[in-house]
C-alpha cells in the first residue's frame, strides 16, 4: 500500500514498491528491464500519489560505494540522506523516488562515489563550499534520460525532469525530436569588450535575428552570458521569441568574484553598459551588418538570473534614460545581507525613490526558500508604487533548467503592446 505524500523524497519502502511498478513484468536490473529503461527514458514514471507525480531515478553502477542524486530545489547538501541513492541488493541498479508537481521543472546530475558524502563543516562555511564544489566535478549527465544535457555556472553536466504539465516538457520534446545539432535561426558571434573605464575585459556576445531590418531594433541585454552561449543555449530560445525583431547582448561574467563585484549594484558597471558597451561594441558590430539598435529605454531590457536579477532591477534604479525593462529571475533581493531590510538594498531603494514608467517582470522557483520570500517582498513594494509588473512563481528551484524555460514568455511580456 502506498502512502499519501508531500513532494520530495519518499520513504523507503515506497520508493521500493515504485521501483518494481515502474516497468511491470520484467526483473528489476535484468538486461531486458535495463533496455526498457533506456527506450522510455528516465527518470520513470511512478504510480501517481495523489495530485503528486512520483518520478524513480536510476542508475547502472556495479563498481561505485555511493551514488548522489543532486537534484536542484529538492536536494540540499545541508541534508545529504535526501539526495542519496539507495541500492537493489543483487543488482547494479541505484534509486531515489520523488513526488513532484505536475509543473515541477528541475536539472539533476548523478554523482558516483568512492565513498558515501559526508561533510567536512557546517553546510554555508567555506569548508563546506570547497568540499562542494569538489564533489560536483564528478558530476555526470543521466545518460537514459532523452532529453538535452546543460552545463550550468559550474560547468556540471545535467539533465532535465519535466513534470507533465511543466511548460519546458513540450520544449525538451520539440529539442529531442530536432537533434543536438539543430540549427537555431539568427546569428550569435563572440567578441572582446575592453571596458572604457580600463576595469577588465568581458567576453560578450551578440545575436542579431535573421533578415533586413531598417529600423533601430531593440536590445535585451542579458547577463551570465558565458552559460547562455555555451552551457545552456539560448539560441533556440531566441529564434522561436514571439516579439518584433529584436538584438541581444549576452555578457560574460568572469570568474566567480568578478560576477559577484559587477551584478551586486554597482554603479560603474551599470554605467559602462549603458556609455560604453551598447554605444560603443554593440553599435560597432550591428553597424557591420548594416543594422542599428535603439536607444530608447522603453525598448531596452536588462535580464538576468539570481545575481543577474539584482542587477536588471539596479540597472533600471541607477539608468532609467537607458534601460525601461526589467527580467529578474530567482534575483538575489537579500543582498547584501537580511539586516538591509525587506528586500535588501533594491527593496529600500524602491521605498523612497519616486514611481518609474518601467516594465518589470520577476520570476522565482516555489522551491527556492528565504529567497522566494525576498521576491515576494520585491513584488510587494513595486505593486505598491503603482508600476507595471508581472510576477510568476515557477514549480522549481535556483535552477537554469527553468530559468531558460521562463525567458522567453518574460521578454515576450516585456515587449507585448
Amino acid at each position: 500500500m502506498l502512502t499519501a505524500v508531500a513532494a520530495g523524497r519518499l520513504d523507503p519502502g515506497d520508493e521500493l514498491e515504485h521501483l518494481r511498478t515502474a516497468l511491470p513484468g520484467l526483473d528489476v536490473g535484468s538486461d531486458a528491464w535495463w533496455l526498457a529503461a533506456a527506450a522510455q527514458g528516465t527518470p520513470l514514471r511512478g504510480v501517481d500519489a495523489g495530485r503528486l507525480e512520483v518520478q524513480v531515478f536510476v542508475a547502472r553502477d556495479e563498481t561505485s560505494a555511493a551514488v548522489y542524486l543532486d537534484l536542484v530545489g529538492l536536494t540540499d547538501r545541508g541534508d545529504l540522506d535526501a539526495g542519496t541513492m539507495a541500492r537493489l541488493a543483487g543488482t547494479d541498479v541505484w534509486w531515489a523516488a520523488f513526488a513532484v508537481e505536475p509543473g515541477f521543472v528541475g536539472s539533476y546530475s548523478l554523482i558516483p562515489l568512492g565513498e558515501p558524502l559526508r561533510s567536512p563543516a557546517a553546510r554555508d562555511t567555506p569548508a563546506a563550499r570547497r568540499w562542494w564544489l569538489a564533489v560536483l566535478t564528478h558530476s555526470i549527465a543521466d545518460p537514459l534520460n532523452r532529453g538535452p544535457v546543460y552545463r550550468a555556472a559550474r560547468n556540471e553536466a545535467r539533465s532535465v525532469l519535466a513534470g507533465s504539465r511543466a511548460e519546458l516538457a513540450a520544449e525538451l520534446a520539440a529539442e529531442l525530436a530536432a537533434g543536438p545539432d539543430r540549427a537555431a535561426a539568427g546569428e550569435l558571434t563572440a567578441a572582446t569588450w575592453d571596458r572604457a573605464d580600463g576595469v577588465r575585459a568581458h567576453t560578450v556576445w551578440l545575436w542579431v535575428p535573421p533578415g533586413e531590418h531598417a529600423e533601430p531594433l531593440p536590445v535585451v541585454v542579458l547577463f551570465d552570458g558565458q552559460v547562455w552561449a555555451q552551457g545552456v543555449p539560448v539560441a533556440p530560445v531566441l529564434a522561436g521569441l514571439r516579439t518584433r525583431p529584436l538584438v541581444v547582448v549576452l555578457v560574460g561574467s568572469g570568474t566567480s568574484a568578478e560576477r559577484a563585484a559587477d551584478l551586486t549594484c554597482d554603479d560603474a558597471f551599470v554605467d559602462a553598459l549603458a556609455d560604453d558597451l551598447l554605444p560603443g561594441l554593440v553599435a560597432e558590430l550591428l553597424a557591420a551588418r548594416g543594422l542599428t539598435a535603439t536607444a530608447n529605454p522603453a525598448l531596452t531590457a536588462v535580464a538576468g538570473q539570481s545575481y543577474g536579477g539584482l542587477a536588471a532591477l539596479h540597472c533600471a534604479a541607477r539608468r532609467p534614460d537607458r534601460f525601461g525593462l526589467v527580467l529578474s529571475q530567482s534575483g538575489s533581493f537579500w543582498w547584501p545581507d537580511a539586516a538591509a531590510g525587506p528586500g535588501g538594498r533594491i527593496g529600500q531603494w524602491l521605498l523612497s525613490a519616486p514611481p518609474r514608467a518601467t516594465r518589470t517582470v520577476l520570476q522565482v522557483g516555489t522551491y527556492e526558500g528565504t529567497l522566494a520570500d525576498a521576491n515576494r517582498e520585491i513584488a510587494a513594494l513595486i505593486g505598491a508604487r503603482g508600476e507595471w509588473l508581472q510576477v510568476t512563481e515557477v514549480g522549481g528551484g535556483h535552477d537554469w533548467a527553468w530559468w531558460r524555460a521562463r525567458l522567453a514568455p518574460g521578454i515576450e511580456a516585456l515587449f507585448a503592446p
